[in-house]
């Protein structure tokens, strides 16, 4: 996976979704529409640290890397 591209707006009526919930490793994200109910699954965002995706649908750090720096 080179680039990460991660659609937080619905395919179907572009509204703002929400993450439904985390799938895959934490690889993809399942995200829902509020406003219409549809569902669908997008890319996570990539670490700040390491660059392997955080399982999270935001900016940040993947949990391994959050743990190493808070401890």
């Amino acid at each position: 996976m080179s680039d990460t591209t991660t659609v937080l707006h619905c395919p179907k009526c572009n509204e703002v979704g929400h993450v439904d919930r985390f799938k895959d490793l934490n690889i993809f994200v399942r995200m829902e529409c509020p406003k219409c109910n549809f569902r669908w699954k997008t890319l996570s965002k990539r670490c700040k640290k390491c660059f392997k995706p955080n399982g999270f649908a935001v900016e940040g750090y993947c949990s391994s890397c959050y743990s190493e720096m808070y401890r």
